[in-house]
This record gives C-alpha cells, sequence and structure tokens, in this order.
C-alpha cells in the first residue's frame, strides 16, 4: 500500500542519510564480523600449531554459522536503531495519520528488517559459501539461513509497536549484564546450534526437508499469532521507564 510504501521508504533514506545510524549499524556489522573472523582463525591456529587437530566438519560447522552470526548482529542492530530518532519533533506527522492502517505502517518495518539485516548477508556470502561448500550445499544453506533470519525478525517484533525512527529511545531499562547474557544465549541457539543441527541434517535429503517444514511451519505460527494482536494498540511515540509496580492489566470494577 501507499502507507506502507511511504514507512519503508522513511526508513531507507533515514537509514542512508544519518551518520549516526550508518556508524552504529556498521559496528554492530564489525562485531559479527569479528566473531567469525576469530572462529576461523581459532581453527587454523589449532590445525597448524595446536595440540587438537580440529576435524573438517568443524570448518564446515563455522563456514555454516558464519552467515547466521552476521544476520544475527544486524537484525538486532537494526531493532535497536529504529529505537533511535533522528528528529523527535517530526513525528508530528506519524501522530496525526495514526488511526489510518496501522497493520502496512507496522508491517514495514518488518520488511525493511528483511531488506537491510538479511539481503546484503546472503549476496555477501553466496559467493565464498559456493566457494567453501559447493553450489548446491550453498544454496540449501541461504534458504535456511532465510528462513532463521524470518524468524528472528518475527521474535523481535513480536512486541514492536513503534513506528522506526519516530519514539525517543531512554536507556538504563535494562541491566547491561542480563542484556549481554541473554543475546549471547540467543547468538549461540541461532548461530552454533542451529548450524550444528543443519550440518547432520545436510547428511540426507529426507532430513532437509522435515527442516525445512519445521522452520517454515514455525514461522507461519508465530507470523499469525502476531499478526492477530499487532496494530490492535496505538503507536509508541514516548518511551517510558517500566513501571515500579505491575499492574498485570487488572481493571477496577
Amino acid at each position: 500500500s501507499a502507507r506502507e510504501h511511504a514507512v519503508f521508504s522513511f526508513v531507507g533514506k533515514t537509514l542512508a542519510r544519518s551518520r549516526l545510524h550508518k556508524l552504529l549499524l556498521a559496528a554492530f556489522a564489525a562485531v559479527g564480523f569479528a566473531i567469525v573472523a576469530d572462529s576461523f582463525t581459532s581453527l587454523y591456529i589449532n590445525a597448524h600449531f595446536g595440540h587438537v587437530i580440529p576435524r573438517a566438519r568443524d570448518f564446515e560447522r563455522a563456514a555454516l554459522s558464519a552467515p547466521l552470526i552476521v544476520c544475527f548482529f544486524l537484525l538486532c542492530g537494526l531493532r535497536y536503531l529504529f529505537s533511535i530518532p533522528v528528529e523527535i519533533k517530526a513525528n508530528w506527522l506519524f501522530r496525526m495519520t495514526e488511526d489510518e492502517e496501522r497493520w502496512p505502517a507496522m508491517q514495514a518495518a518488518g520488511k525493511a528488517f528483511a531488506v537491510f539485516g538479511v539481503v546484503p548477508v546472503l549476496v555477501l556470502t553466496a559467493a565464498p559459501l559456493a566457494v567453501w561448500l559447493g553450489p548446491v550445499v550453498a544454496l540449501l544453506h541461504l534458504a535456511t539461513v532465510t528462513m532463521l533470519s524470518l524468524l528472528l525478525i518475527e521474535a523481535l517484533l513480536w512486541n514492536w509497536e513503534k513506528i522506526p525512527f519516530t519514539c525517543p529511545y531512554l536507556p538504563g531499562k535494562t541491566q547491561i549484564t542480563h542484556l549481554i547474557l541473554m543475546y549471547w544465549l540467543a547468538l549461540s541457539a541461532f548461530a552454533y546450534s542451529t548450524a550444528s543441527i543443519e550440518l547432520w541434517c545436510l547428511a540426507r535429503g529426507s532430513r532437509m526437508l522435515i527442516l525445512y517444514g519445521a522452520l517454515v511451519l514455525i514461522w507461519f505460527f508465530v507470523h499469525y499469532h502476531r499478526k492477530r494482536v499487532w496494530g490492535r494498540g496505538r503507536f509508541q511515540f514516548d518511551d517510558v521507564p517500566e513501571p515500579d509496580v505491575y499492574t498485570l492489566g487488572l481493571q477496577p470494577e
């Protein structure tokens, strides 16, 4: 729709013009690439100078997890960047048109995640994976990366009720230690565990079909339930601290 196209263009032009947002996004991507480089460097050092010789499967697992790691940091980085406004006073236009088609406006955020956080990784890693693992395995793995990234986007958008760059960011709402632990556990499950499962599934075509079927069913289930509640509430244009007492939605009679 025209409203979805307008919000998506707004997001794209903001990312292209804002130096702060481009710098922060580059920092998230750099962390992802650094972790990928560290994994390959550790395997190389162990293979030539270490007492434990890594197996060929270890290198294949590192290659499979590489695009997943970069996708994870890019998508989480976009989730953070979308909460940082460029000019908070300019959100008056979105406030005035809030009651008009909330779903297309919020759906544009999901497409922005996919276009700016997943597509670049698929394009950059297609050729190296084809050389390292072969074109068939690379194509299968890129399909897995796409489906896992879509699931991660659904998780990042589960409680998202904002239009990107229109709501101020209030830091200090979560303890940094808990936040780092939570994201590290999520990264381990998203990149390393799934790479091991996929490596096991690649041994047989039937296992890959089961894996794809499970990922598609999970995505449809999560997307359906998110769509049921998305767009019903009002957009959040003012970030507020966590309440001292949670009411659990209880209302007086």
